[in-house]
């Protein structure tokens, strides 16, 4: 028997309530999606500058020389004298690889990507047998041979390494540096082949050389100049006490930061990669 209440609908009302809140988690999910998004492309992006810091750090323990450019050595007073020949790659005459510098914000500004320099030098010392002179008087940029030093931009020599996803680096810091330093050269020499006396297994050592903010230019003169004095200006560190931590950040994840630390480690595990969510 029928009841006598028929079936009602929605109302108007209930109907814009079902569409706001179905927006509304729309909304929610979608925000949330894109933020997992920036996550991952922030995580991403900090893994394959590190993968890439790791890299150069390996081929220098390994003494991967990755320049296919006729060159052969000879002693001048202890430092190394480059001139080109007709050789082929992997018969370098008297050379061997030494080393990379990484010249972190050569601009003094939050760059988007840092400069990379190979390092070369002799293999033997004068014109005997007789070891080379240990690093760093045994290493000089490779590319300044012949022509010598340019103050072009970016300095003749360097590898231009650009950062992913947006990327720059904030700072970089030690604990060593001078008072009002804001910019670094960081690098690794091999062990062996810095000084042929010590029969250590091939390995890679970590070493600073502090500048000033307009280094861009000064830079290859730094790295030529061999000075061993720490904690000034254009002079080598090549036992630093602790690490050198350089800062990363992007406007993905504005609140995160990245930290890569150099460690004075004699092997190519030298590098840490941490994240930061409170500055740097």
């Amino acid at each position: 028997m029928n009841s006598g209440h028929l079936p009602r609908g929605f109302t108007i009302i209930e109907v814009l309530i079902v569409l706001g809140l179905a927006s509304f988690l729309f909304v929610a999910a979608a925000m949330a999606m894109n933020g997992d998004q920036k996550q991952t492309e922030f995580d991403t992006g900090a893994r394959q500058i590190y993968t890439e810091l790791q890299s150069l750090s390996t081929d220098v323990q390994n003494g991967l020389y990755t320049t296919n450019s006729p060159v052969s050595c000879k002693d001048v007073s202890g430092s190394p004298y480059f001139s080109p020949v007709a050789q082929s790659q992997g018969t370098n005459l008297g050379c061997v690889y030494v080393g990379k510098a990484i010249q972190f914000n050569p601009l003094a500004t939050r760059s988007s990507f840092y400069y990379v320099y190979s390092l070369v030098g002799n293999q033997f010392g004068g014109t005997s047998l007789n070891p080379p002179p240990p690093f760093p008087r045994s290493a000089k940029v490779f590319a300044s041979v012949g022509s010598g030093i340019s103050g072009s931009f970016p300095p003749q020599g360097v590898k231009v390494v650009g950062l992913p996803d947006q990327f720059t680096v904030s700072k970089v810091t030690y604990s060593g540096n001078p008072v009002g330093i804001v910019n670094d050269i960081v690098g690794f020499y091999n062990i062996q082949t810095s000084n042929l006396t010590d029969n250590s297994s091939l390995g890679n050592n970590l070493f600073i050389i502090p500048t000033e903010a307009s280094a861009s230019s000064n830079a290859i003169n730094y790295i030529n100049a061999d000075s061993v004095v720490n904690g000034v200006v254009g002079g080598y560190n090549i036992n630093p006490v602790g690490s050198v931590v350089v800062c990363l950040s992007s406007p993905l994840e504005p609140r995160e930061f990245v930290q890569i630390s150099f460690e004075g480690k004699s092997d190519a595990t030298n590098l840490l990669l941490n994240y930061s969510y409170t500055g740097c």
